[in-house]
This record gives C-alpha cells, structure tokens and sequence, in this order.
C-alpha cells in the first residue's frame, strides 16, 4: 500500500475550501480539518465530498456547510505545527489573542497576534464566531488522523448533545480527553454549547483514512439534515467503511506526558485499543523503561517526532458518566 505522502502534494488553498448556504433554515455544520498540519487526509475529504455540494441547488440545502483548513503553514510544509500545537492552545488565557467581540454587525478586532498559531486561530475562529451565535444548532467535525495504526474512533467532551450525534458513528466513542489535555479547539467550542466531534480516521499516512473521513462527512450531513437524503448518495456503503471499528464507550484513565528533553520513544508495535498490563512495556527514555500505571488499552501511542503526549491510557465504560446523569 502506498503511504499517502508519496503521491500527495499539499495543495495549499485559501482557509476556507466551501461555505455554502442553503435556502432552508437548518444547522451550521462546520468541518475543520489539518488543525494539525501533517494530517491532509481531513482537507483532502473535505474538497472531494464537500466542493461539489456548490453544484447543488440551494434549495436541496439546509442551513450552512461550511469547511476550513485549520493550520495553513504547517499544512503547507506538512508539519503538525511550526511553533505550538493549534489544538493546545484555545484557553481562556489566549483568548484575548484570537478572540473578537461580535454583536451583529459591531465587530472588534482582537490584540495582535504574538506567535504563528496565534495568527491561524485568529484567522480560524474569525471564521466560526459568528456562527456560534445557534448554540446547538452549530455541528463541529474536527478532522484528525494518528501517528500509530488505528482503527477510527470519535474523541467528544462529556454531553449529552455530543453523545447524541456521536452515538449515530459506528465506531468508538472516547471520554476524558479534556481532563487531561489543555486548550483543544473542540473543548472550547463547547463552552459556546455547540455539538463537538474529533472524527480520527486512521494513521496519517494510511489512504484508507480518506475514505472514513468522506463517509464521516457524509453521515454528517446526512443526520444533521444539511442536505437532502433523497438527492445525496454516499460515495461508498458507511456499514462496509466501519466494518473492522470496534464498538463501544471508553474513558480516559492516564496520560504520560512527554518533555523535550525525555529522549522518548515509544516500543514499536502498538496500536490503539491494545490491550496491555502493568508489566507491558510501552516505551524508553532517558530514565530508562516505562510502564503503564494500570491495565487498560492503549491509546494514542507517539510514533512522531513532535507532541507531548506519549500514550493514554483508557478503559471500556459501560455507563453513561457522572456528567451525563446529573443532565437527565
């Protein structure tokens, strides 16, 4: 199988690879992909599936669809970032640094930007604060891939309106990612009340994971209702792309940080939802071997050269949790 960087060319375009508005009152279903720039196969899904909906009749459409590029540069040079994680750094302590102040018409610019991510996410939310304005009635899909072999799962914050969408994918859904990751773009979005979703395809240089991300995007605007079902026909059957994804709900028990200096490096091997114990040897470092705390299934294991995060750790849950009981 050919690996998705030898006969890929970044094809750097304008952030915003279709905004179309249909003439119906509907949702505002936003797609983000290349959030982290050497993950194409979210942008590449989003012009094959998304750009030809521009043929459509408006009147086939409901409410907005809406696709960005969410790291520019680091796209451009297939990079996960040039100086900080886009999806780490969406706090209340940047805010000022990306965020405007919109009342209708009456906008505001923000402070400068201080750092190349800086510039993208003022750039990026530019884009998607007006639409926040629908609370619920907005749909974000963050489109990712792994540096490990995986099968696809969904990544989503602890609601119920996330669950909801969330539970019509075949495919794993993970919890606590939040409690133990800062400033990811979805989580703060969700402080808006937007419905949130990290759709992970696959490995980054896996051609399959464009294929998942079309039929996410697809099943997407098909549940939201953005589009007409009996005009729009999915580019490939959703049960046969889901196929090999295991099922179930799983939480977020550990995560072992990475610091520059570590020397870290992960066993070779893993892949997510492995099952491991306390005595699984998971990686070196300078400090020598490095085991997990509990038994689990590992998840997310580093087989690149950038990011803090080595693993996690997560466990089957076969509950709704804390959060979602004390909403019903």
């Amino acid at each position: 199988m050919r690996k998705l960087s030898e006969n890929y060319d970044a094809p750097v375009t304008d952030r915003i690879v279709v905004d179309i508005v249909g003439s119906n009152p509907g949702p505002n279903l936003i797609f983000t992909g290349a959030v982290h720039g050497n993950e194409p196969s979210g942008v590449i899904a989003m012009q094959e599936i998304l750009r030809p909906l521009n043929q459509m009749d408006p009147a086939h459409i409901r409410g907005r669809i809406v696709g960005l590029i969410g790291n520019c540069q680091a796209f451009k040079q297939k990079q996960r970032f040039i100086r900080y994680d886009l999806n780490r750094i969406w706090t209340e302590e940047n805010e000022p640094q990306f965020r405007t102040v919109f009342n209708g018409s009456d906008q505001q610019n923000s402070l400068p930007p201080t750092s190349d991510e800086f510039l993208e996410q003022q750039e990026l939310f530019s884009v998607i604060e007006p639409m926040l304005a629908n609370g619920r009635n907005c749909i974000f899909l963050d489109l990712h891939t792994t540096s490990s072999i995986s099968s696809p799962f969904i990544g989503i914050d602890d609601f119920p309106a996330n669950h909801q969408f969330a539970s019509q994918f075949p495919v794993p859904k993970i919890l606590g990612l939040d409690k133990y990751i800062t400033g990811p773009m979805l989580g703060y979005l969700g402080k808006f009340g937007a419905v949130g979703l990290a759709v992970e395809a696959g490995q980054h240089e896996d051609p399959n994971s464009i294929r998942v991300h079309k039929t996410a995007i697809e099943q997407a605007l098909l549940i939201s209702g953005a589009v007409d079902e009996n005009l729009f026909l999915p580019t490939e059957d959703p049960a046969q792309i889901f196929a090999n994804a295991k099922s179930g709900i799983f939480e977020v028990v550990y995560r072992h940080c990475v610091q520059p200096d570590d020397e870290f490096q992960m066993m070779p091997g893993f892949e997510n939802f492995t099952p491991i114990t306390t005595d699984t040897h998971l990686a070196n470092s300078k400090s020598g071997k490095i085991f997990p705390p509990c038994d689990g299934f590992i998840f997310m294991p580093l087989y690149q050269t950038s990011g803090s995060d080595g693993f996690f750790v997560v466990k089957q849950v076969d509950r709704l949790t804390t959060r979602m009981e004390s909403e019903i």
